[in-house]
């Protein structure tokens, strides 16, 4: 459970982390990050609405940023866990395709270096913080 203050920077009022397995006793799971006793966790569901809702606010909150500058090339670091992996689902290149048209220079894409792992760094309130189900955008601009 996030605070409300950085709740409302991350568009959910829980930080969102995958297992990255099963442990072979049924009853363990390992995590990309530390667990410490009593903390509580919460299963999701998918929400393909929310998925494209909080990836086109994020889009328009970067090409706010973005307004005047020319985007020189784009790096995107995306999620396992978002498609395939976790739900034998691929919608990766229409949420890409969103991406690229928001942050093209006048209907060109800038050049694009893509790649998927299991977890992604931010910022989240001011410090990089480690995410699932996410993708991370960096922009080069002049």
């Amino acid at each position: 459970e996030l605070p409300k203050e950085i709740a409302e920077e991350y568009g959910s009022t829980h930080i969102l982390r995958g297992a990255s397995k099963r442990g072979a006793t049924g009853g363990t799971m390992y995590m990309a990050i530390n667990v410490s006793d009593g903390d509580r966790f919460w299963l999701t569901t998918r929400d393909e609405e929310r998925i494209f809702s909080e990836q086109e606010k994020a889009l328009e909150s970067m090409k706010s940023d973005l307004e005047g500058k020319n985007i020189i090339a784009v790096f995107q670091t995306d999620c396992l866990f978002r498609g395939r992996t976790l739900f034998n689902k691929v919608m990766k290149d229409e949420l890409t395709g969103m991406m690229q048209i928001a942050l093209s220079n006048d209907g060109e894409v800038p050049p694009w270096l893509g790649m998927c792992g299991f977890g992604e760094f931010c910022l989240l309130n001011g410090k990089n913080t480690f995410h699932t189900y996410t993708t991370s955008l960096m922009s080069l601009y002049r």
